[in-house]
């Protein structure tokens, strides 16, 4: 649930600040209606079961409204807010009547890692036309906001510019909501993993040939970026990822990750190079969502909801859960399974590709 007095207004004209009358602030409340975006015949409408919070200030030329979600997992607050710009992607040009044309332009911005921005502007004929509008969408783990915005520019001698300082102070003006979203977000993912009290893993990052630092990505369906699943082995020892084992534990070859990071990487590979799964037993690394090593059972279950699988023990008695999509997929030990709670911490990420397989738990 959103808390009530969620600090929804946040960077917009404060009281006083507007011209009187029937314009100012209306909200943050659950009573006024959600918004629904169209475009070209197409209308976005909020998902059922999606908490709901909105805010309304107006003035005259000046319109603006956010609406904040809450969905039951990550995943679909991302499907929701991808809905949404795909939405604009697909009409980019609309005939809007009596001569105008309406025009939509989607950026990235950098609120998060999962935001954007659709810029609306109109022509009459082939002129700039009066108007502007905006929409931004921002995820935070599993909560999406959405703000749409509206004033008279867009035309005279410097239109592009005007659109670009329109978009520049409405992304300025979001900061301190998008901060407060981080309680749905991975900082409250990363909050939940120091309450396991483990210690933050940084190792040294390797060089590749050229001298720089190889960086590590986040855990993704299968893979670490940016080494993946099914990819040879050979092609990331040229990159600097990875080195042969020169004391396999197990017959044949065996490969680790280079320099500090085969204290808390791993890499399985069949026999002709091609890598099979890779995992981590350290907290450091994290998926998008901010879950790693030292997450709850119940972090996961926010963040991936109905997609996360029921809790299965493999051949040693470990209890583990998964997402996967397509053939890739992420698996998530929770240890013995007889034991395993809401309470229960990850201590180990694996990555893979077809069937679920557990690599490591068993290996010799």
């Amino acid at each position: 649930m959103i808390p009530s007095d969620f600090a929804l207004a946040e960077g917009w004209p404060g009281p006083g600040e507007d011209e009187g009358g029937p314009n100012g602030l209306e909200g943050p409340s659950r009573k006024l209606p959600p918004l629904t975006l169209t475009a070209c015949g197409t209308t976005i409408f909020v998902p059922n079961g999606s908490d709901r919070l909105s805010a309304v200030w107006t003035n005259p030329e000046d319109h603006r409204s956010r609406m904040l979600l809450t969905f039951g997992s990550a995943v679909t607050a991302r499907e929701y807010a991808a809905s949404v710009t795909d939405l604009y992607r697909s009409c980019p040009t609309q005939d809007t009547g009596d001569g105008y044309t309406t025009l939509a332009e989607v950026v990235t911005t950098d609120l998060t890692e999962d935001s954007a921005a659709v810029v609306l502007h109109y022509l009459m004929g082939t002129e700039p036309a009066v108007g502007l509008g905006l929409v931004q969408v921002v995820r935070s783990g599993t909560a999406v906001l959405v703000e749409t915005g509206s004033n008279e520019g867009g035309s005279g001698s410097r239109p592009e510019e005007q659109r670009r300082q329109y978009l520049r102070e409405s992304t300025a003006a979001l900061h301190d909501v998008v901060d407060a979203m981080s309680a749905f977000g991975s900082t409250a993912n990363r909050n939940d993993r120091a309450a396991a009290g483990l210690p933050s893993w940084s190792p040294a990052a390797p060089e590749g040939p050229d001298g720089a630092p190889l960086e590590l990505g986040n855990i993704v369906l299968g893979g670490i970026e940016p080494v993946e699943v099914g990819r040879q082995v050979s092609g990331y020892i040229r990159q600097g990822y990875l080195v042969a084992d020169q004391d396999p534990p197990c017959e044949g070859n065996d490969w680790l990750w280079r320099g500090e990071l085969s204290d808390g990487l791993y890499v399985s590979a069949d026999q002709d190079g091609t890598i099979s799964a890779l995992g981590t037993d350290e907290d450091g690394l994290e998926t998008a969502d901010g879950i790693g090593v030292g997450s709850s059972h119940r972090a996961l279950m926010a963040t991936y909801g109905e997609l996360l699988a029921q809790v299965r023990a493999d051949d040693q008695g470990v209890g583990w859960v998964f997402v996967k999509e397509g053939a890739d997929w992420i698996a998530f030990s929770l240890g013995p399974v007889e034991q395993v709670t809401d309470t229960s911490r990850v201590d180990f990420i694996e990555v893979g590709r077809g069937e679920v397989l557990h690599h490591f738990s068993d290996a010799c």
